[in-house]
């Protein structure tokens, strides 16, 4: 990931944000709803709520990147050269 990302210091806090994600999941199926076992579809949702993180992390990181891609999108659909 630090590779993709090309900077520690936004590595480590998007690392702790999942973390953070993982551990209100947790504590929010034990703690709140009262349940004592972990079953396949709670282990899969909490393995999506961590993605959603993960995932969230990683937008944020390359939403440049799209702006530059819509930039050009646009510029080319106002000149009607979409080919």
């Amino acid at each position: 990931m630090i590779l993709n990302i090309q900077s520690v210091f936004l590595t480590i806090f998007g690392l702790l944000g999942v973390l953070l994600a993982f551990i209100a999941t947790f504590f929010f199926h034990y703690i709140v709803m009262g349940y004592t076992a972990l079953t396949i579809l709670d282990f899969l949702s909490l393995f999506l709520i961590v993605g959603i993180a993960a995932d969230d992390m990683l937008l944020g990181i390359h939403s440049d990147d799209v702006g530059i891609c819509w930039t050009w999108f646009v510029q080319r659909f106002k000149l009607g050269i979409l080919v």
